[in-house]
C-alpha cells in the first residue's frame, strides 16, 4: 500500500528521515521534514509492507514546477515494483494539477533509477558536474500536460 502524507507529527517525520538515512546513508532532519509536510511545502508518499515502511518519495513544490527530493526502497525490498508503484502514485496526484514540471537530479551511476524515470518519460535534460560530492548529478525533467 501507498499512503500520501499531508500532516505528520515528529514520530512520523523520524520515521522518515530513518527510513531515508537507511537506504541512503544521509536525510533530511525530522524537524525540517515536519515542517514542510505541516506547511504544505513538501509531500512524501509512503510505501507500506506490514506496517512497516519500505519505500519513499518525497517531493517539493517550486513556483509552478515539482522537485523530487528523494525516492527510494530498503534494500531487502528491491526488485519487487515498489519504486514503480510510489512514482505511479505520485504522477496520479499531479494528473489534475496546475503544476507544469517535475524535475530531479540522480547520481549518473544509478542507471536503474534512470531507466525508471525514462519509463515515465522523463527526458535527460543536463548534467550538475560534482553534484554529489565525487559524482555528477543527471538531471531530469517530465513536462505536465494537463490539458
Amino acid at each position: 500500500m501507498v499512503s500520501i502524507v499531508f500532516n505528520c507529527d515528529l514520530d512520523l517525520a523520524k520515521t522518515l528521515s530513518d527510513l531515508e538515512d537507511e537506504i541512503f546513508s544521509t536525510s533530511w532532519d525530522p524537524i525540517w521534514i515536519r515542517e514542510k509536510i505541516n506547511n504544505e511545502q513538501v509531500i512524501y508518499w509512503i510505501k507500506q509492507k506490514k506496517k512497516e515502511a519500505v519505500g519513499y518519495l518525497a517531493i517539493q513544490f517550486s513556483g509552478n514546477d515539482v522537485e523530487i527530493l528523494g525516492l527510494g526502497v530498503l534494500k531487502e525490498y528491491r526488485r519487487k515494483g515498489y519504486a514503480f508503484e510510489l512514482m505511479t502514485s505520485m504522477m496520479d496526484y499531479f494528473e489534475q494539477s496546475s503544476y507544469k514540471k517535475i524535475f530531479l537530479e540522480v547520481k549518473d551511476s544509478n542507471i536503474k533509477a534512470k531507466r525508471l524515470y525514462s519509463d515515465f518519460k522523463f527526458n535527460r535534460t543536463g548534467t550538475h558536474r560534482n553534484f554529489y560530492k565525487d559524482e555528477d548529478a543527471a538531471i531530469y525533467e517530465l513536462s505536465i500536460d494537463n490539458e
